[in-house]
């Protein structure tokens, strides 16, 4: 029952968003639309912003069960935020941008390191390195995400994929390399 409620409150606040920004939406208006009371939000959620994470962190992991690998798992997610433009720019415009990037750069490491993985197959080098390197190309592209979104969602996103990853070709490779650990 308790997915039920929260799937319930993640469709009524989708239904709010396509007619108000997130931060005119509150509560209140959360649990009219879902027919449930304040305290039912409550057991579920401390606020807002952690049914939004919830939201968010909820259909990255279904997207990526659905399409686990690098790099249509990057593809899909560019194609998903413009299939639900409305729903993300209201959200996007309704947040800071420093959490609008702990939104996204969890699920862009996360798509990062599993092409990190594929390509340290045959590389001896520390975890705690390919998380580094993992971490510093999610903020590249939560970079573009973000111009991305200023821009309206203008380029398509097979067109964005491709610019990123004509760029990054080939880069994780030698990063790897470089922080390879070599046996004496």
């Amino acid at each position: 029952m308790s997915e039920i409620t929260k799937h319930a409150l993640e469709d009524s606040l989708k239904v709010l968003l396509l007619r108000k920004p997130f931060n005119m939406i509150t509560i209140g208006d959360l649990t009219k639309e879902c027919g449930i009371n304040r305290m039912t939000f409550y057991y579920h959620f401390t606020d807002m912003h952690h049914l939004l994470s919830w939201i968010i962190l909820d259909e990255i992991h279904q997207l990526l069960l659905n399409t686990n690998i690098y790099p249509e798992g990057f593809i899909c997610l560019l194609y998903k935020m413009k299939e639900d433009k409305v729903y993300i720019m209201n959200v996007y415009h309704s947040l800071h941008q420093e959490e609008l990037q702990s939104y996204l750069s969890p699920m862009i490491q996360g798509l990062l390191k599993m092409k990190i993985e594929e390509e340290a197959q045959e590389i001896s080098i520390k975890e705690s390195d390919k998380e580094f390197i993992a971490r510093f190309y999610s903020y590249c592209i939560v970079g573009l995400l973000i111009d991305w979104l200023n821009d309206d969602m203008r380029e398509d996103p097979e067109r964005l994929f491709d610019k990123m990853d004509e760029i990054m070709h080939g880069c994780i490779k030698r990063a790897l390399k470089r922080f390879e650990i070599h046996q004496n």
